[in-house]
């Protein structure tokens, strides 16, 4: 991966704006408005609001992606992943699923469904967000697009630590008492990206830690 001092200064100031652009995406995404610019915009258009935004969304992403240069996907998602590093995201997605298990019983966090005790209805649709759907937009935008942004001015470790903390911050306010988790879990997922190189792999670690996530809170709920 091309070092931080080998970019003109148009594509360093090209880098930036495309990392102001993936931040405004993943804050406005996950935050239905709260953080976001573009949810607001589009507060006001009743039944067609989310469309719109989600279309914009699109724009500014595509946008970020040409101030990035026509080959800019190639770099998004990385190089071919090795046999040793799909090992190593199984472990880190373990790992993160773990942490959070402690986490949740070191705050003693409440029932995730208190209000309705066995509610199993909507699982499916649940875990395929969550395992599939949530893991992929996130890393595409923090540990991709964003990734590939940062560090045309930044070292792997300080593009680790941006993309965690942004990728924290995106998460909303509601979710503040799980911020230490969330920005472990996001330094992790960035140091296995700068490790192996490849988009995959870190999806790979993500997806594997929601679905244990889901699989135990689904198993919670049905144990009543």
């Amino acid at each position: 991966m091309t070092a931080p001092g080998h970019w003109s200064d148009a594509q360093l100031r090209r880098g930036a704006l495309a990392a102001v652009l993936f931040v405004m995406v993943g804050a406005d995404a996950w935050n239905d408005g709260s953080l976001g610019i573009v949810w607001q915009l589009a507060d006001g258009l009743g039944d067609w609001g989310p469309p719109v935004a989600l279309a914009l969304h699109g724009v500014l992403l595509s946008a970020g992606l040409l101030l990035l240069g026509p080959r800019s996907w190639r770099a998004v998602l990385g190089g071919n992943r090795r046999p040793q590093d799909v090992l190593i995201a199984v472990a880190c997605g373990l790992a993160c699923a773990g942490l959070s298990f402690a986490y949740g019983k070191l705050l003693s966090m409440p029932d995730p469904w208190p209000e309705n005790p066995g509610r199993t209805s909507g699982w499916l649709s649940d875990w395929v967000f969550s395992t599939i759907v949530g893991p992929f937009y996130e890393e595409v935008v923090f540990r991709g697009m964003l990734w590939v942004a940062v560090r045309r001015f930044c070292s792997v470790r300080v593009t680790v630590l941006i993309t965690a903390v942004c990728f924290t911050l995106a998460h909303g306010p509601d979710r503040i008492f799980s911020y230490p988790y969330i920005l472990l879990v996001g330094i992790l997922l960035g140091w296995l990206r700068g490790r192996s190189g490849s988009l995959a792999v870190v999806f790979l670690a993500h997806s594997l830690t929601n679905a244990v996530i889901q699989g135990s809170l689904l198993w919670i709920v049905t144990s009543y």
